[in-house]
């Protein structure tokens, strides 16, 4: 093997070490890789070595390495399963942080010292030359402590062979699972049309994949004659689409097209692009793999319009366009309160503490290295008043780093306590209704500043649920 494979190989998918310092926003997923960092590669000779490519059955057996080791609680085989240029994202219910690979492994060895029980459902493997996304539903348990959700890894080929260059905890339920609420009359919107469907086959789609408006977005003509009965019925049907204040505008659904998005690793974006030596991608290469790496989460069915029609969500035209609140800036008085409850909370004072530990500094953590926080309120003549709150603050990624929000309600009395709904995993509210007109209501909810997720919270029956209405995987180092 060539010394220029050998490059090829340790630079592509690694996570590159820079000493730029990044901003909280570090610790969430976002939609751009603009930021991340990228080593310098030598200039490579004039022979092309061949693509490095993984297969499945090699995937599948680190994978399978990988849970052994935990579950045997052998530390050093875990160890070994891990590449050399690593990201780690750590999820526990609200809670989450960012580690290189020397941070990773110095977390992850406490876990070792006390017997767990680990297990994987739902594997996928989606490969795209010398990258593949693994995709499937954790189980991580020991003797006090429980959670559940999904998890991602982003797999390498290395001259040791298949390692992980990324791990995250895509999402984590501690305990029992909450009940969650999802109605089949609301669907979330996107700027090329309405999300009829997140969970898509492949037999869907029809013809080749296509580039769409950027190289990590693919696109695909859909055979209709195979979608499910009730997404052919929504061929021809009129929706109402509505904005942040609830204003509407009605269309209708002409057609289907099934997209793919994710958020790529630097390094497979230096490899499309020929930046390493060999040559660039065709256009319709790039789609492919897209597509390919899209396939456990980050497809979706389209509904195509009639007519332009913007907006956040959307209903039947024949449904009324429930009572809705756009977000505004607290005032001074509002944002005051807000804070203080806020500050109160247990998952703040963990953080501080933790914050106060790592960092042996004053203050709150929200104000640490240009921190900054939101209050944002949503109001109903004579009804609700809701605030949301929002820090984030640190670097992360081996380093302090936090990112805490909650949703509050706002009693009618000015000196009455604010009452904690919940603490929800996202950084911006975008709009809060009230869908069936009661004291049941609902939040859309995103990421920090960005546009790749969208979460439906819903206070029913006075127990919080939340449910994701749709997301683009992101593949990329955070730090």
């Amino acid at each position: 093997m060539s010394w220029r494979t050998l490059l090829l190989m340790g630079f592509a998918l690694g996570c590159a070490k820079s000493s730029e310092k990044r901003g909280p926003e570090a610790n969430t997923r976002t939609a751009s890789s603009a930021d991340t960092g990228a080593a310098t590669a030598a200039a490579p000779p004039s022979a092309l070595a061949p693509r490095v490519t993984l297969e499945a059955a090699a995937v599948k057996s680190l994978v399978e390495t990988w849970l052994s080791a935990q579950n045997s609680g052998d530390f050093a085989s875990y160890e070994r399963t891990y590449a050399e240029r690593f990201t780690g994202i750590k999820r526990s219910g609200s809670y989450s942080a960012s580690f290189d690979r020397a941070g990773w492994l110095k977390d992850r060895a406490g876990m070792f010292t006390h017997p767990m029980q680990v297990q994987l459902k739902d594997l996928k493997v989606e490969l795209a030359g010398p990258s593949a996304r693994v995709h499937f539903e954790q189980t991580w348990a020991t003797n006090n402590y429980r959670d559940v959700g999904a998890k991602e890894l982003v797999v390498v080929a290395t001259p040791a062979g298949a390692r992980i260059a990324r791990e995250e905890m895509l999402s984590s339920t501690v305990a029992a699972a909450e009940g969650q609420a999802r109605r089949s009359d609301l669907w979330a919107m996107h700027p090329d049309g309405v999300i009829l469907s997140t969970e898509t086959e492949e037999r869907w789609g029809q013809g080749a994949v296509r580039r769409g408006s950027t190289q990590s977005v693919a696109l695909r003509d859909v055979n209709d004659a195979a979608l499910p009965p009730a997404l052919v019925a929504m061929k021809g049907r009129k929706l109402k689409v509505l904005d942040a204040a609830g204003a509407a505008c009605e269309t209708q659904i002409t057609g289907f097209t099934l997209r793919a998005e994710i958020v790529p690793h630097f390094g497979m974006t230096r490899i499309w692009n020929g930046e390493e030596g060999e040559p660039a991608l065709s256009a319709a290469k790039v789609a492919d793999e897209v597509w390919r790496l899209a396939e456990s989460s980050g497809r979706v069915l389209l509904g195509r319009f009639s007519t332009p029609c913007a907006g956040l969500w959307a209903l039947p035209a024949e449904q009324s366009a429930p009572p809705a609140a756009k977000p505004q800036p607290a005032d001074a008085a509002l944002r005051e309160r807000a804070l203080q409850a806020f500050r109160a909370l247990p998952a703040y004072q963990r953080i501080q503490k933790r914050f106060k530990a790592e960092e042996n500094a004053s203050g709150a953590w929200e104000d640490y290295q240009g921190g900054k926080s939101s209050v944002t309120a949503f109001r109903w003549p004579n009804k609700h008043t809701l605030v949301f709150v929002n820090a984030s603050a640190g670097q992360g990624c081996n380093e302090f780093g936090a990112n805490l929000s909650a949703l509050f309600a706002v009693p009618p009395a000015a000196s009455a306590a604010f009452r904690v709904l919940d603490t929800p995993e996202a950084g911006v509210a975008l709009t809060a209704f009230a869908l069936e007109g009661d004291d049941t209501f609902e939040v859309l909810l995103a990421p920090q500043g960005a546009s790749d997720e969208r979460t439906l919270w819903r206070n029913a029956l006075k127990k919080p649920a939340t449910h994701p209405l749709f997301s683009i995987p992101f593949l990329d180092c955070p730090c």
